[in-house]
């Protein structure tokens, strides 16, 4: 029994007056009308109408009920309307996570933007060093770096690659030599990133001009940090060679503080992926958020790319 539609036929009757009134609005037969009454009685176990040949008219039963099917058919249509709202118009909140440096550099910049073109979409951050599990956490889309598989119940969607450079500072350099090869790190203290993006005991180096990748069993490093940017600090420091994503590296190579060791070698570039659970795929501030990184974030990754090897070539 549809309890929500003989509610409605039941409103329908009493705001026209007769059963064929309210079949003709409705555009059903009267037979159905009818039926859908005595359901409905029957469901709440008391008559609602007195039925007379010429018009029918509330019990007292019915007189107790009218108000409140009329209120809950007034919810029911103002949920629908707002899940459709939902849908076609971006607005409420988007919870997003990301990595903090990633965040930091792209973003910011990025949500600044989007949100220009869609004011009714309020922004809640939250930065950490981990892959959260958005189906317990609440989050709407979370920011993924590295191959992180996509779990059951969640959509994966690419949005590029983030390069990767092996940095040391000049000071550094001038001190402990420069290396030339990826075998010669091992005499020099290697800096470990704590994060999804590098893997802790193996860097892999891969010759720009072909050729087999080298792999390096980096020992037991003497220094590590979970954030990039206070691992591009300690590379500044002189404290030895570390690797660090472009965003991270590069106002320091722009600044001269940094210097890219090994630039005949490239490292794995690593992918980036917008990631949310699959029964939000239709909320339109989610699309919208997916379409404008779509957008704007592969070329600004690719720019900085770019510029970081340009940086490199001028400081070799």
């Amino acid at each position: 029994m549809d309890t929500l539609n003989n509610m409605r036929v039941f409103v329908s009757v009493v705001d026209y007056g007769t059963f064929t009134a309210a079949a003709a609005a409705m555009r059903v037969t009267t037979a159905s009308v009818s039926r859908a009454i005595s359901d409905l009685e029957a469901n709440v176990r008391s008559p609602l109408l007195h039925r007379t040949t010429r018009r029918v008219a509330l019990t007292a039963a019915g007189e107790r009920y009218l108000p409140r099917v009329r209120q809950i058919l007034a919810d029911v249509e103002d949920a629908q309307a707002e899940v459709l709202d939902a849908d076609i118009h971006a607005s409420g909140t988007l919870r997003i996570h990301a990595m903090t440096s990633f965040a930091q550099h792209y973003l910011i910049p990025a949500i600044a933007g989007f949100r220009r073109l869609h004011p009714d979409v309020a922004v809640d951050l939250t930065l950490s060093q981990r892959v959260p599990d958005l189906l317990d956490e609440g989050c709407d889309v979370a920011l993924l770096l590295a191959e992180t598989p996509v779990g059951t119940g969640l959509v994966g969607r690419g949005l590029g690659t983030v390069a990767s450079v092996a940095c040391a500072a000049p000071a550094y350099l001038a001190r402990a030599g420069t290396p030339k090869t990826p075998e010669a790190l091992l005499d020099h203290p290697c800096l470990q990133l704590l994060s999804p993006v590098f893997p802790l005991d193996e860097w892999v180096f891969e010759p720009t001009e072909g050729g087999a990748p080298v792999r390096i069993r980096v020992p037991a490093a003497p220094f590590t940090v979970n954030v990039a940017e206070a691992m591009r600090a300690a590379i500044e420091a002189g404290m030895g060679v570390g690797l660090l994503p472009v965003y991270a590296a590069l106002a320091g190579l722009r600044g001269g503080t940094l210097v890219r060791v090994l630039p005949g070698y490239q490292l794995p570039a690593l992918p980036v992926q917008l990631v949310y659970p699959s029964r939000r795929d239709g909320d339109a501030k989610i699309r919208a958020w997916e379409q404008y990184l779509s957008r704007t974030l592969p070329a600004a990754m690719a720019a900085d790319s770019a510029e970081a090897l340009d940086l490199t070539s001028v400081a070799a």
